[in-house]
């Protein structure tokens, strides 16, 4: 049995694509089993969401209306591959910022962000159901559900996603006619982004990404963190999250567990700030488990370049171990936690 295990942490900013298709899945089904709308329930969050679509394809028409688009906006495109049968992820946001695959970052110009936009449009997306599942019918296969396409249009502030799953037992044809402007939109969107992020920029590793960061070669958006303090010596403890700019925070209360979020956006200036502070604790030679006092589960992020940290009082491990390396480690905590302060003084609940 081992002693120093811990319970998982409450947040997970950064899912395996695997556990993510399963659990997107499950998901799914889940929101499959949701009151019928015939319900007083269903009739009110199916009127919400219909509000939500009407006001959504709204914003998007006058998005690509207007000849100098301002208001922001950011799409996220996850799909199997149909050979590799592999998870693909692209993210574009207001600007031309993407990200391609979690490895490569690249630019688009105004006419391609349009065709993109225009293809949610043509497509009728904010018209589709937001969960396009049905448990089918025959002989289960031993595959688990599979997440086939999951996209996400924001557009300042409103957002819709929509998941396609096939169940395990088998495919229903209405299911996938119904998701046939999906498989439109992913193509789209691959084919406009794929030449841009093949002459993207890298992170050759995270150090090297985090001094892109820093120097200003690569997005805010390309940077995340997570630093989950489970239990202090009090017996409270606190987690920051931090992607790009924004951050969001917790605390718990011994017997009350977790507080509701609060969230802050950084300035430009702030932001810059806080990575070079952790590029100068080199979290790149962090080793995966570290001896020190307390429980904390780090994870920092640039592109597809990362470290994951378990610091523990470890048993049988030698205290003076990685010295310097926990000086580093410290100096970056220390850092989180002062985020995280000022995201309670300052933030809000979203």
């Amino acid at each position: 049995m081992n002693r120093n295990a811990r319970p998982s942490p409450v947040f997970f900013p950064f899912a395996l694509p695997l556990l993510f298709v399963v659990s997107a899945a499950m998901a799914a089904a889940a929101r499959a089993q949701a009151p019928p709308a015939s319900t007083p329930a269903g009739e009110s969050s199916a009127a919400k969401a219909l509000e939500r679509d009407a006001e959504l394809a709204r914003r998007l028409d006058s998005l690509l209306g207007a000849a100098d688009p301002g208001t922001p906006w950011s799409i996220s495109v996850e799909a199997v591959g149909e050979k590799d049968r592999l998870l693909h992820r692209v993210r574009l946001w207001s600007g031309g910022i993407g990200i391609w695959d979690g490895e490569s970052q690249f630019r688009l110009e105004l006419p391609a962000q349009r065709e993109i936009l225009t293809a949610f449009r043509d497509q009728g997306f904010c018209r589709i159901n937001d969960d396009l599942f049905r448990e089918g019918s025959g002989r289960r296969s031993p595959k688990p559900p599979t997440m086939e396409q999951t996209i996400t249009l924001e557009i300042g502030g409103v957002t819709k996603t929509v998941t396609h799953t096939v169940p395990s037992r088998g495919r229903w044809p209405d299911v996938e006619e119904a998701a046939r402007p999906l498989i439109a939109i992913v193509k789209v969107v691959r084919t406009v982004c794929e030449g841009p992020a093949g002459k993207g920029v890298r992170a050759a590793d995270l150090a090297d990404g985090l001094s892109k960061v820093a120097e200003g070669r690569l997005a805010n958006v390309a940077f995340r963190l997570f630093v989950n303090r489970p239990e202090e010596a009090a017996g409270s403890g606190w987690l920051v999250r931090v992607d790009g700019k924004s951050v969001t925070a917790q605390v718990s209360t011994k017997g009350k567990g977790w507080a509701p979020p609060v969230e802050l956006r950084l300035s430009a200036d702030e932001f810059l700030e806080f990575v070079r502070t952790v590029s100068g604790a080199a979290p790149g030679a962090f080793p995966q488990n570290l001896y020190d006092e307390g429980y904390t589960d780090l994870t920092v992020s640039v592109l597809n370049r990362s470290v994951n940290v378990q610091a523990r009082p470890f048993s049988g491990m030698d205290p003076k171990r990685h010295e310097e390396v926990r000086k580093g480690y410290r100096t970056l905590v220390a850092a989180a936690r002062k985020l995280h302060e000022k995201a309670l003084r300052e933030g809000k609940k979203p």
